[in-house]
């Protein structure tokens, strides 16, 4: 776990980074553990917890990474979001970890509103952990589309298409959640019925 800073006589601990310490002397920085801090009743920095801070560090990384992949981004309040060709992301900062989390929008037969991604509804990606750079992010939701893709691609069948354990894993699992759905909705729906 990496350790925040704290100028003294503050209650704000901040990033290695940030703005405010560029002018303080480095012998008075006091380190801190963030679970520590929070304990003493500090709060994160307002300019280095945020996306938009952290996005001034990655923003080359990240163009380079979207060019020509029909993929784009936006920060709004702070949140990223990533639409790409088949779905909506949202990324937020966690600064008391340093790490990034990662949230998928929940399927809807509508299109993305990317004039307004922050009305979407989004579900936590559980299958990845909390990365420690954006550009990791971007690395996960493009394979994961790419995935989504080819299993469009193939109506489903992906018996036919070589893919890694781990999605397949996956496609099996959500099959049988899909199954065991179905059969529930089923059986409610007869015990519903009137009896003959």
């Amino acid at each position: 776990m990496r350790k925040m800073i704290v100028l003294p006589g503050s209650k704000v601990y901040h990033e290695r980074n940030c703005w405010h310490l560029k002018h303080s002397k480095q012998a008075n920085w006091i380190y801190i553990k963030p679970e520590k801090a929070d304990r003493k009743g500090y709060r994160p920095c307002k300019c280095c917890s945020t996306t938009r801070f952290h996005l001034t560090y990655e923003r080359k990384v990240l163009n380079r990474f979207i060019e020509g992949k029909n993929m784009e981004y936006k920060v709004l309040d702070n949140a990223m979001f990533v639409k790409t060709e088949i779905s909506c992301w949202k990324i937020l900062y966690v600064p008391r970890d340093m790490t990034y989390r990662i949230y998928h929008r929940n399927k809807s037969d509508q299109p993305v509103d990317f004039q307004h991604p922050e009305l979407e509804h989004y579900h936590f990606q559980q299958d990845k952990q909390d990365a420690t750079t954006m550009a990791a992010c971007f690395q996960y939701i493009r394979s994961y589309d790419s995935f989504r893709k080819i299993e469009q691609e193939v109506g489903g069948n992906m018996k036919i298409v070589n893919i890694s354990p781990k999605y397949r894993r996956q496609f099996i699992n959500r099959k049988r959640r899909q199954e065991q759905r179905r059969l529930d909705s089923l059986f409610a729906a007869l015990e519903r019925r009137p009896p003959l």
